[in-house]
């Protein structure tokens, strides 16, 4: 886990973009002020989490998350078995869509949120490292346990899915790399 967390402190540190300052900053302190901030179990002040925004030509993969009650991206805790954050987020949208057959094309975003509790843990915060992939084609999605849907969602129509700012923020991202 080391090695993870220093992967974190490495990626979160390159990434400049000034819309995250304050993401960015945040990870940075839960990174250095605790003991195992990819600890899923540590909630105060919470633990670092991975996930992937996958987009095709035209249209980007999203999950409901039946706990949340929005269209998100896919992603989630990162395991001790997970060799990369990156492989963390990659097995995340396998485990939440089916999809495994993806390219990796780098970090996209970075950000802080606030989780309700459920029975077995209180509320905390997840410092959410994001990545983008791409996928050449869009194969039929299977949504997972922990999500109700998964579906190919037209990038221009996004906003009609999801009103959830750090969504469309790499939405907008997406769009200005086109």
């Amino acid at each position: 886990m080391n090695d993870l967390v220093a992967e974190a402190a490495q990626v979160v540190s390159e990434h400049d973009d000034p819309a995250v300052a304050t993401a960015r900053a945040a990870i940075r302190r839960v990174l250095v002020a605790t003991t195992d901030p990819l600890d899923r179990n540590q909630f105060d002040p919470g633990h670092l989490t991975a996930s992937g925004l996958v987009v095709s030509e035209t249209s980007v993969a999203l999950v409901f998350h039946t706990r949340i009650g929005a269209w998100l991206q896919p992603g989630g805790h990162i395991d001790r078995t997970d060799r990369s954050l990156v492989a963390a987020a990659a097995r995340e949208i396998r485990e939440e869509t089916g999809l495994s057959d993806l390219s990796y094309e780098g970090l996209i975003d970075l950000d802080v949120h606030e989780v309700t509790g459920k029975e077995s843990e209180p509320p905390h915060t997840h410092f959410d490292v994001r990545f983008l992939f791409r996928s050449t084609s869009e194969p039929r999605l299977v949504p997972a346990d922990d999500v109700s849907a998964a579906r190919w969602v037209p990038l221009s129509s996004v906003a009609d899915f999801t009103k959830e700012e750090s969504v469309m923020r790499m939405i907008r991202k997406v769009n200005a790399q086109a």
